[in-house]
């Protein structure tokens, strides 16, 4: 649930007045008509969906929407929503969100084409600007602001590197440590040093370079596919 908040007179996080639709999809009811409430707020337009099917059946490849979508639930499966969208041929950029998911999970739904993923309870800058990115994705626009996943990872030290890519395989610290045959302190300071020199606030943003800067070298991605 977003912070309970009053929306702000400007707009919010940069998006234009024209907002995409929200797809909004989510098994319990309850938290969906709270979150859809909570996103009226702050201008943006939602539909609401129970189940993949309720949003498939009405998903069309053409359809300007943002789906924001429940990927670990009792009912719902990210990579079971990614197969029926590439099924359907709809390519509408997607954003997750769950309390249940391993970074494991997040990297995968992310080489599926998951644009970001916020963990409930969802606060309120960081699903705004999920969904800013993911209308900019809509748009085909260019939402990297600035440096380009490359250039934000070429400035990690090679041991800064290394802890990146335990970061983003979802190693703990203590697990980063013993991997590479450091002290806990020591892989603290590299870890602290990857956030900084990236720009990363979350597990989930270093996820995104990490995905980002493999499409980049690969040519590959559902994002690019959609382009």
């Amino acid at each position: 649930m977003l912070e309970t908040q009053q929306p702000p007179s400007a707009e919010p996080v940069g998006l234009e007045q024209s907002y995409a639709l929200v797809a909004l999809v989510d098994d319990d009811d309850r938290a969906r008509r709270s979150l859809a409430e909570d996103l009226r707020r702050y201008r943006f337009e939602v539909v609401q969906f129970g189940s993949l099917a309720a949003l498939t059946a009405w998903l069309s490849p053409d359809a300007e929407a943002v789906i924001l979508a429940e990927t670990h639930s009792r009912g719902l499966d990210g990579q079971a929503l990614m197969t029926a969208l590439d099924r359907a041929g709809c390519r509408q950029p997607v954003v997750g969100i769950s309390a249940g998911e391993s970074v494991k999970s997040v990297v995968a739904l992310m080489k599926r084409g998951v644009v970001d993923f916020i963990q409930k309870p969802c606060a309120t800058g960081p699903l705004l600007e999920a969904l800013r990115r993911a209308h900019a994705c809509l748009a085909g626009a260019n939402s990297s602001g600035g440096a380009t996943p490359l250039q934000r990872l070429g400035k990690l030290t090679p041991r800064e590197a290394e802890v990146f890519a335990c970061l983003v395989e979802g190693f703990a610290t203590k697990a980063i440590a013993a991997r590479l045959g450091i002290s806990t302190r020591t892989a603290e300071i590299h870890r602290a040093n990857v956030f900084t020199k990236t720009g990363a606030r979350s597990i989930a943003e270093l996820v995104r370079l990490h995905v980002a800067r493999d499409d980049a070298r690969n040519g590959t991605g559902r994002a690019s596919a959609a382009g």
